[in-house]
Protein backbone atom coordinates (compact mmCIF):
# COMPACT_ATOMS: atom_id res chain seq x y z
CA UNK A 1 0.00 0.00 0.00
CA UNK A 2 2.80 1.78 0.80
CA UNK A 3 4.48 2.10 -2.60
CA UNK A 4 1.37 2.89 -4.00
CA UNK A 5 1.23 5.88 -2.49
CA UNK A 6 4.67 6.65 -3.20
CA UNK A 7 3.80 5.88 -6.86
CA UNK A 8 1.12 7.81 -7.36
CA UNK A 9 2.56 10.78 -5.52
CA UNK A 10 5.75 9.66 -8.25
CA UNK A 11 3.25 9.68 -11.42
CA UNK A 12 1.43 13.29 -9.95
CA UNK A 13 4.69 14.84 -9.69
CA UNK A 14 5.71 13.50 -13.08
CA UNK A 15 2.82 15.30 -15.05
CA UNK A 16 3.29 18.63 -12.63
CA UNK A 17 6.80 18.49 -14.24
CA UNK A 18 5.73 17.65 -17.68
CA UNK A 19 2.90 20.11 -17.33
CA UNK A 20 5.49 23.10 -16.13
CA UNK A 21 8.27 21.88 -18.65
CA UNK A 22 5.56 23.12 -21.86
CA UNK A 23 4.13 25.99 -20.12
CA UNK A 24 3.81 28.87 -22.17
CA UNK A 25 5.44 32.12 -20.41
CA UNK A 26 5.20 35.72 -20.89
CA UNK A 27 8.00 37.34 -19.29
CA UNK A 28 9.57 41.19 -19.20
CA UNK A 29 13.59 41.48 -19.11
CA UNK A 30 14.65 44.44 -18.21
CA UNK A 31 18.16 45.13 -20.13
CA UNK A 32 19.38 48.68 -21.12
CA UNK A 33 19.41 51.05 -24.27
CA UNK A 34 18.22 49.51 -27.66
CA UNK A 35 20.11 48.69 -30.51
CA UNK A 36 22.87 47.51 -27.80
CA UNK A 37 24.35 44.03 -26.55
CA UNK A 38 21.74 43.82 -24.07
CA UNK A 39 19.21 44.14 -26.94
CA UNK A 40 20.89 41.22 -28.83
CA UNK A 41 21.20 38.99 -25.74
CA UNK A 42 17.24 39.29 -24.71
CA UNK A 43 16.54 38.42 -28.70
CA UNK A 44 18.36 35.64 -27.73
CA UNK A 45 17.07 34.93 -24.53
CA UNK A 46 13.52 35.69 -26.34
CA UNK A 47 14.28 32.91 -28.70
CA UNK A 48 15.60 29.86 -26.52
CA UNK A 49 12.61 30.30 -24.44
CA UNK A 50 10.10 30.30 -27.42
CA UNK A 51 12.02 27.23 -28.35
CA UNK A 52 11.84 24.99 -24.81
CA UNK A 53 8.22 26.71 -24.14
CA UNK A 54 6.57 27.30 -27.87
CA UNK A 55 3.62 30.25 -27.22
CA UNK A 56 6.26 31.66 -24.34
CA UNK A 57 7.48 35.41 -25.40
CA UNK A 58 10.03 37.53 -23.51
CA UNK A 59 9.68 41.11 -23.84
CA UNK A 60 12.62 43.33 -23.86
CA UNK A 61 12.61 46.16 -21.90
CA UNK A 62 14.93 49.11 -22.11
CA UNK A 63 16.19 50.91 -18.51
CA UNK A 64 18.88 52.80 -17.65
CA UNK A 65 21.72 49.26 -17.31
CA UNK A 66 22.14 47.17 -14.89
CA UNK A 67 22.33 49.61 -11.94
CA UNK A 68 18.57 50.33 -12.69
CA UNK A 69 17.47 46.79 -12.69
CA UNK A 70 18.03 45.87 -10.12
CA UNK A 71 15.71 48.31 -8.77
CA UNK A 72 12.82 47.30 -11.51
CA UNK A 73 13.39 43.60 -10.25
CA UNK A 74 13.26 44.82 -7.08
CA UNK A 75 9.77 46.41 -7.62
CA UNK A 76 8.12 43.35 -9.45
CA UNK A 77 8.81 45.36 -12.95
CA UNK A 78 10.60 42.71 -14.61
CA UNK A 79 10.46 39.05 -13.96
CA UNK A 80 14.46 39.16 -15.50
CA UNK A 81 17.51 41.65 -16.11
CA UNK A 82 20.42 41.74 -17.20
CA UNK A 83 22.97 43.30 -14.56
CA UNK A 84 26.59 43.16 -14.71
CA UNK A 85 28.33 41.11 -12.22
CA UNK A 86 30.00 43.98 -10.46
CA UNK A 87 26.78 45.80 -10.35
CA UNK A 88 24.76 42.70 -8.50
CA UNK A 89 27.68 42.82 -5.94
CA UNK A 90 27.75 46.40 -5.45
CA UNK A 91 23.76 45.55 -4.91
CA UNK A 92 24.33 42.36 -2.43
CA UNK A 93 26.90 44.36 -0.53
CA UNK A 94 24.74 47.60 -0.04
CA UNK A 95 27.33 49.73 -1.49
CA UNK A 96 26.88 53.26 -3.96
CA UNK A 97 24.62 53.55 -5.35
CA UNK A 98 22.86 51.47 -3.44
CA UNK A 99 21.80 52.64 0.33
CA UNK A 100 21.07 49.28 1.56
CA UNK A 101 21.65 45.67 0.86
CA UNK A 102 20.11 43.93 -1.73
CA UNK A 103 19.06 40.40 -0.85
CA UNK A 104 15.99 39.74 -3.31
CA UNK A 105 18.29 38.67 -7.00
CA UNK A 106 19.80 35.47 -7.80
CA UNK A 107 21.81 34.83 -10.72
CA UNK A 108 20.27 32.10 -12.69
CA UNK A 109 22.69 32.21 -16.37
CA UNK A 110 25.92 34.16 -17.47
CA UNK A 111 24.93 35.40 -20.86
CA UNK A 112 29.06 36.86 -21.33
CA UNK A 113 32.06 36.89 -19.63
CA UNK A 114 33.60 39.85 -21.12
CA UNK A 115 32.69 43.22 -20.69
CA UNK A 116 35.25 45.40 -22.33
CA UNK A 117 37.11 48.26 -21.18
CA UNK A 118 39.43 50.51 -23.60
CA UNK A 119 41.51 53.49 -22.35
CA UNK A 120 42.28 55.31 -25.98
CA UNK A 121 44.37 58.59 -25.80
CA UNK A 122 45.15 60.70 -28.93
CA UNK A 123 48.82 59.97 -30.12
CA UNK A 124 50.14 63.58 -30.32
CA UNK A 125 48.22 64.45 -26.93
CA UNK A 126 50.17 61.28 -25.34
CA UNK A 127 53.55 62.29 -26.75
CA UNK A 128 53.25 65.94 -25.87
CA UNK A 129 52.36 65.14 -22.39
CA UNK A 130 54.76 62.45 -21.86
CA UNK A 131 51.84 59.27 -21.14
CA UNK A 132 52.97 56.18 -21.70
CA UNK A 133 50.86 54.73 -19.31
CA UNK A 134 47.55 55.64 -17.12
CA UNK A 135 49.48 56.69 -13.62
CA UNK A 136 51.39 59.27 -16.08
CA UNK A 137 48.41 61.35 -16.62
CA UNK A 138 48.40 62.29 -12.82
CA UNK A 139 52.17 62.09 -12.62
CA UNK A 140 52.26 65.20 -15.54
CA UNK A 141 49.06 66.46 -14.32
CA UNK A 142 47.91 66.24 -18.01
CA UNK A 143 45.04 68.13 -19.07
CA UNK A 144 42.87 65.24 -20.80
CA UNK A 145 39.27 65.21 -21.40
CA UNK A 146 37.88 62.22 -20.69
CA UNK A 147 34.45 60.53 -21.74
CA UNK A 148 33.15 57.68 -20.08
CA UNK A 149 30.47 55.75 -20.12
CA UNK A 150 26.97 57.09 -18.88
CA UNK A 151 25.85 57.42 -14.93
CA UNK A 152 24.35 54.57 -13.97
CA UNK A 153 26.24 52.18 -15.70
CA UNK A 154 29.30 49.65 -14.42
CA UNK A 155 31.80 50.97 -17.07
CA UNK A 156 31.51 54.71 -16.07
CA UNK A 157 31.81 53.04 -12.17
CA UNK A 158 35.21 51.21 -13.61
CA UNK A 159 36.69 54.14 -15.55
CA UNK A 160 36.35 56.47 -13.00
CA UNK A 161 38.00 54.05 -10.36
CA UNK A 162 40.78 53.29 -12.76
CA UNK A 163 41.35 56.95 -13.22
CA UNK A 164 40.95 57.52 -9.34
CA UNK A 165 43.81 54.26 -8.69
CA UNK A 166 46.22 56.21 -10.91
CA UNK A 167 46.15 59.31 -9.03
CA UNK A 168 43.75 60.90 -11.70
CA UNK A 169 40.01 61.79 -9.84
CA UNK A 170 37.70 63.87 -11.41
CA UNK A 171 38.12 66.57 -9.82
CA UNK A 172 41.86 66.75 -9.98
CA UNK A 173 42.12 66.28 -13.70
CA UNK A 174 39.80 69.43 -13.49
CA UNK A 175 42.63 71.15 -11.51
CA UNK A 176 44.91 70.32 -14.90
CA UNK A 177 42.58 71.90 -17.02
CA UNK A 178 41.25 68.87 -18.39
CA UNK A 179 37.75 67.56 -17.57
CA UNK A 180 35.57 64.14 -17.19
CA UNK A 181 32.44 64.05 -19.13
CA UNK A 182 30.00 61.23 -19.04
CA UNK A 183 28.04 59.85 -22.64
CA UNK A 184 24.79 61.08 -22.89
CA UNK A 185 25.35 64.15 -20.72
CA UNK A 186 25.23 67.44 -22.41
CA UNK A 187 28.90 68.14 -21.69
CA UNK A 188 30.24 65.73 -24.60
CA UNK A 189 33.17 65.32 -25.83
CA UNK A 190 33.93 66.73 -29.22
Amino acid sequence: MKSKKILALFAAGMISFATSANAAYNLTLCGASPGGLWSMLGAGVDAAVKKSHPGSIVTYQTSGGGFANVGLLEQGKCDLALIHDAEAVLARDGKAPFKEPIDGIRTVAVMYTWAPMQMIMNKDFAKKHGISKLSDIAKNKAPVRVLLNKRGNVASQVGASMLAAAGADADQIKSWGGDVVFAASRNRVN
